[in-house]
C-alpha cells in the first residue's frame, strides 16, 4: 500500500436551476491515512530512533526539482522511531508558500500540513493513533480566488457553497450510518456561522465525530476490514484568513492491513531512510502533483469571455 497523508477533496457537479449552470462543491472532505503500521500482539523491542536529517536531506534534494520562483515546497520529519515490529513514533509536516507574481494579486499564500503518528500501549492493548493539522492561510481576501481556481465557486455562488458545504456534512453522517449500522456513532456540528453586513456568508465551521463498534459491525462486515475504529474531524473556514482543519484518527490494532505480512509505515520509514529508489520516485511524483494544485489555487483566473 502506497506512502500517501494527504486531504482528499471529492467533488460533484450540482446542477441547479436557480444559479443558471453547474456548481462544483466539497462532497467530503476526509484525510486518508494509507499508512498502516505493521502491528503484532507480541512484545516489541525497545524504540529504535531514525536519523531524519538523512530523510530530511532526501526530501530538501528532491523537492529541488519541483520548487521555482513562485512556488516553495517543503516537507521533513521532526522525529521517527520503530521497534522490531512496527513504527512507534512519527511526527513531520508539509508545506507549501506561493509567493507573488504579476497575475496574483495576493503577495504570500501559505499552506500547512503537520502530523503526528504515536503507537501506544494502554491498559495492555494498542493504541495507534495520528493527529493531523492542516492550515491555508489566504492573505487579502484570496481566499475567493482559491476556491474558484480549485473548486469553481464563482463569487456569486459563495452562499451556496457555504450551504452545501453543511448539507455534505449531514450527508456523509447518513451514509457512515448506512454502511456501518448500529455499530457507528456519528455526530455532526455547524457553528461559528459569520455574515457580512448584506447578509452574504463569511465563515463557519463543521464538524464530524464517528465511532466505531466493531463488535457491532453488520454481518457482512468482519474487524480485519475496518482501518479506523473513531475519527474525528473539525474544519473552518474563513473567506477572509482560509481554511483550518483538525482531525484525530485512532486506528483499529483488528484491520488486516496492519498484519506483520503487510508493508507497513516502519517499512515507509525505513526506506526513506536508506533511499530507497521507489519510494523516491513515489514521492516525487506526488510533490509534482501539490505543485501543480498549488499553482492553480493560487494564480488569477483568467476571465470568461461573452
Amino acid at each position: 500500500m502506497p506512502l500517501i497523508l494527504t486531504i482528499i477533496m471529492k467533488t460533484r457537479k450540482n446542477e441547479s436551476e436557480n444559479t443558471g449552470g453547474n456548481v462544483k462543491s466539497i462532497k467530503s472532505l476526509a484525510f486518508v491515512l494509507l499508512v498502516p503500521a505493521t502491528l503484532a500482539s507480541a512484545t516489541p523491542t525497545p524504540d529504535q530512533s531514525i536519523n531524519v536529517t538523512v530523510i530530511n536531506q532526501e526530501l530538501a534534494n528532491m523537492l529541488k526539482s519541483c520548487n521555482d520562483s513562485t512556488t516553495k515546497l517543503g516537507a521533513g520529519l521532526y522525529g521517527a522511531a520503530v521497534d522490531s515490529q512496527h513504527a512507534t513514533y512519527l511526527k513531520g509536516y508539509l508545506s507549501a508558500v506561493r509567493l507573488s507574481t504579476p497575475t496574483m494579486q495576493n503577495k504570500i499564500v501559505p499552506a500547512a500540513l503537520g502530523v503526528t503518528y504515536q503507537y501506544q500501549y494502554a491498559e495492555g492493548q494498542t493504541k495507534p493513533e495520528f493527529d493531523i493539522r492542516a492550515s491555508l492561510v489566504a492573505k487579502n481576501g484570496s481566499m475567493n480566488k482559491i476556491l474558484l481556481n480549485t473548486l469553481s465557486v464563482q463569487p456569486n455562488q459563495m452562499d451556496s457553497f457555504f450551504l452545501e458545504l453543511q448539507k455534505e456534512i449531514r450527508n456523509a453522517a447518513q451514509d457512515l450510518l448506512r454502511n456501518y449500522g448500529s455499530a457507528a456513532k456519528v455526530t455532526t456540528r455547524v457553528s461559528g456561522i459569520q455574515k457580512d453586513k448584506a447578509n452574504h456568508y463569511v465563515a463557519e465551521s463543521l464538524a464530524l465525530n464517528l465511532t466505531i463498534d466493531t463488535s457491532r459491525l453488520p454481518a457482512h462486515m468482519s474487524r480485519d476490514e475496518i482501518m479506523f475504529s473513531s475519527v474525528n474531524i473539525w474544519a473552518s473556514l474563513n473567506l477572509n484568513s482560509g481554511v483550518n482543519v483538525k482531525a484525530s484518527v485512532l486506528m483499529n490494532p483488528d484491520y488486516t492491513g496492519f498484519h506483520s505480512n503487510q508493508t507497513g509505515l516502519k517499512q515507509y520509514i525505513e526506506g526513506l531512510e536508506n533511499s530507497n529508489p521507489s519510494e523516491m520516485r513515489l514521492l516525487l511524483s506526488y510533490a509534482h502533483e501539490a505543485k501543480e494544485f498549488v499553482d492553480a489555487a493560487t494564480t488569477n483566473p483568467t476571465p470568461n469571455k461573452k
